[in-house]
Formats: C-alpha cells, sequence, structure tokens
C-alpha cells in the first residue's frame, strides 16, 4: 500500500521542518509519499527543501498559487498512493499514525474515508487541548463549522477519482465544501478513536483570520438549516456528547517535534482540555 501526504506551504518553515521530520519517521509497511506545493516562499523554504534531495519520499514544487486549495489541488493531482492525507505546515503526525492508517485501510475493505484526532499544541509543544472527531454529518457541519481536522482524515484515492476537489474560490472554508461535497454523495466513512496528529496554535492560523469567519457568514444554507440551527446544532453538541467528545481518558501523551529538535519530545494532558463548541 502506498500513502501520500499532500503539505502546501508558505512562508512557514519554521513548522514545515516539524511536519517533513514526523513524515519521515513513520514506522510502516507502507510506502510513503509527501508531497510538499509551496507557494514561493521567500524564507528559505525552497533553499531548504532542495537540501532534502536524498529524502527519497519526498516531491516538491515551489511556485506562485492562487491559494491554498489551488496548492491542494496541485498536490491532489501529484498523489500516486492509494491513500492520501492532507497534512498542513504546521501540523505533524503522531508516532505510528500513518502505520494504523495503512491497517485500517487494509482491514475495512468497504470504508474510503477516516476521521481521527488531533491534539491543539502551543508553538514549544505544550499543550492546548484536544479535539476529537464525531460522526460527520454534512448538514451538522453547515450549521456550525468544520468539527473534523483535516490532517486526521485519510481517503482512497477513488475519492479524487470521481473527481472531488478543493474550491479555489475559497480561501478559508475550501475545506468545509470538500468534505461535506464528500458526504452528500454517500461515500462511507468512519470515525477513529485514535489521535493522528497535532496542531500548533501559531497566532497565524487561516481558521483564525477575518476572511474565515466572513466566508462562513456568507455560506448559502438550505432554508431548513438557517431556520432550525440552534435546533441542529444541540443535535450535534448532543452526538458529541454521546460520543465520548468531551472527555479523554487521561493523562493523554504524546511525541512531538518541536523547534531545533532532531527527536521527539513527550508531553502530557492532565486535565480535561478540550474545545467547548
Amino acid at each position: 500500500m502506498k500513502i501520500s501526504i499532500v503539505t502546501p506551504t508558505f512562508n512557514s518553515l519554521t513548522y514545515l521542518k516539524r511536519n517533513i521530520l514526523s513524515v519521515n519517521d513513520q514506522q510502516t509497511n507502507a510506502e510513503i509519499e509527501h508531497i510538499i506545493i509551496d507557494g514561493s516562499s521567500k524564507d528559505g523554504t525552497p533553499e531548504f527543501l532542495l537540501g532534502l534531495k536524498d529524502n527519497s519520499n519526498l516531491t516538491w514544487i515551489s511556485e506562485t498559487d492562487r491559494g491554498m486549495y489551488h496548492a491542494l489541488n496541485k498536490g491532489l493531482e501529484m498523489a500516486t498512493g492509494e491513500i492520501i492525507g492532507h497534512l498542513n505546515s504546521d501540523e505533524q503526525y503522531l508516532p505510528g499514525a500513518l502505520d494504523t492508517v495503512r491497517q485500517i485501510f487494509e482491514e475495512n475493505s468497504k470504508i474510503d474515508i477516516i476521521y481521527g484526532h488531533c491534539v491543539f499544541i502551543n508553538p514549544d509543544g505544550t499543550p492546548v487541548c484536544f479535539r476529537k472527531s464525531y460522526t460527520p454529518k454534512w448538514y451538522l457541519i453547515r450549521a456550525s463549522y468544520l468539527y473534523l481536522m483535516t490532517g486526521s482524515i485519510f481517503f482512497r484515492r477513488k475519492i479524487i477519482d470521481h473527481g472531488f476537489r478543493y474550491a479555489e474560490n475559497l480561501k478559508s472554508i475550501g475545506d468545509e465544501e470538500f468534505f461535506c461535497s464528500i458526504l452528500q454523495s454517500g461515500i462511507k466513512g468512519k470515525v477513529i478513536d485514535h489521535y493522528f496528529t497535532a496542531f500548533t496554535m501559531t497566532g497565524s492560523n487561516l481558521m483564525l483570520k477575518p476572511v474565515s469567519f466572513d466566508e462562513i457568514k456568507g455560506r448559502k444554507l438550505p432554508w431548513w438549516i438557517r431556520y432550525f440551527k440552534p435546533f441542529i446544532n444541540a443535535i450535534r453538541i448532543l452526538i458529541r456528547v454521546i460520543e465520548g467528545g468531551y472527555r479523554e481518558k487521561l493523562p493523554l501523551e504524546y511525541r512531538i517535534y518541536t523547534e531545533g529538535s532532531s527527536e521527539r519530545k513527550p508531553f502530557l494532558i492532565t486535565e480535561q482540555r478540550y474545545t467547548y463548541i
């Protein structure tokens, strides 16, 4: 089995270095293909990538693009793996993540997409909270937000072979459009009770910028979602409670790369820290 990981990046070399290390050290029988799409960064990213010529898993290009979703679509076109993941430059895989992905897809031939969990961390690696995936429904997402972490989602290449792509006219919620269209198509997926990634709260994450809130407000929603949004959201929160989204068995340990480190450093979440909404 071959797994392709697509990483869009722009002027994010500090975090990209950790991202690459976390892909390189995955212990798995699967073949790994890491595709990095750089938007002509000016922080030394192209020069750094050029110095990684001995990394046989790595394929990269550096050229001006039309935004993150254009970069992702370019990466999808380049991907040759049977399984595909999207790992942003400010994210990194936790140990053993990709071998778990391999096992799940090999043992579940009828499942085409899986959704896992993620830990949110500070730039120094200390914990912020945990984010657990729970049953994805397109109408629950439309009534609220994309409560699935894209770095912890993996899917079979048949999804892109069927023509699914990111909406390049969007700046921030193209991933919501992408996964809602997949959910609406009836493609079979499964929530996996496993932590696959760490997401760094850098302070400049796209989801925190005004464009994200503007695009969320500007979404065209079916009338019944607009009128019954509070009720639909209440259902979503109930599902999250029932599926254990607000609780975790503690302590929760994760091991990640921090700035300047060539080895993973262990951290612990010792309190029930979670995203509230």
